[in-house]
């Protein structure tokens, strides 16, 4: 019995989602100092009506167009509406491509503690604690010339990161999302079977090196080197060695004295002159 409920639940699934397809959320992260300064960038893709579903499943069909379409109003007004909901560091953006369109949230952080102050911000604190979620860490090794830099994060942080954005559209009472319909069919916000998204593979670069990973992960750890600065260009505030400045001409005082030497030397050769002609005169 408990079988034929799960493949019930399972069809029931693919019937909510059968005009549709979910948004698609991956990520880029780039890790470029030792203290763990860089960039992220979530993006999903959400696809247009009328293009083949990535999984090749059918068509996607009621997303934007039809009787009873999930998106109401034009994706520039889900931008405006998501800007409004986004924690504070976070900027979201969209680009348009010819079967899909692509939000970003994007946020840059100085150190592994500022990116784990806004990711938690992205997350919620109710959110964190409720699924014991740990901080981002960094371990730094010395190595020739640099340092080898080891990132470590929750597994869960991907797709709790975009929570705030789904959860925003499926409550939305201004218009923008089709929130009557995301209640009916029992659209979640949590990367489930029946949520409004899923994860796809996301990266993690630290130098040279980027690892992926997807949601089936059981870790999520990135090891790259991380050169030494250049000491010649560098300040002498970071440890560089600042080029001696090159000396000019002297000035102001200097002068000054040549001007004094040449006048004693001019009229000590004049008195000279002057006292040789009269002896010889006499």
């Amino acid at each position: 019995m408990k079988k034929l409920y799960f493949i019930l639940a399972i069809v029931l699934v693919m019937g909510l989602l059968a005009g549709c397809y979910q948004g698609v959320v991956t990520s880029d992260m780039s890790i470029t100092s030792v203290e763990g300064a860089g960039t992220k960038t979530i993006r999903c893709y959400i696809y247009k009506d009328g293009v083949e579903k990535p999984d090749g499943s059918g068509i996607v069909a009621d997303t934007f167009a039809g009787d009873n379409p999930y998106f109401l109003k034009p994706m520039e007004d889900v931008v405006a509406f998501l800007n409004g909901k986004a924690p504070a560091g976070i900027v979201v953006s969209m680009e348009e491509k010819i079967d899909r369109y692509v939000l970003s949230f994007t946020y840059s952080f100085e150190n592994v503690a500022h990116y784990n102050e806004i990711t938690k911000s992205l997350i919620g604190d109710t959110l964190w604690a409720a699924t014991d979620m740990s901080y981002a860490k960094i371990e730094v090794v010395e190595a020739d010339n640099g340092k080898q830099v080891t990132f470590t994060e929750d597994i869960e942080v991907l797709k709790n990161s975009v929570r705030w954005a789904a959860e925003a559209l499926i409550n939305d009472t201004t218009g923008v999302y089709n929130k009557a319909r995301a209640a009916d069919e029992g659209l979640t916000a949590d990367a489930s079977a029946t949520s409004i998204f899923i994860i796809d593979k996301f990266s993690i670069s630290i130098g040279g090196k980027t690892e992926t990973f997807d949601s089936k992960a059981t870790e999520v750890t990135v090891s790259g080197f991380i050169p030494e600065p250049s000491r010649d260009t560098d300040d002498a505030s970071k440890g560089g060695n600042v080029p001696e400045p090159v000396e000019n001409p002297e000035t102001g005082d200097s002068v000054v004295e040549l001007v004094v030497y040449a006048f004693l030397l001019i009229t000590s050769t004049t008195v000279i002159v002057y006292k040789l002609k009269r002896k010889i005169i006499n």
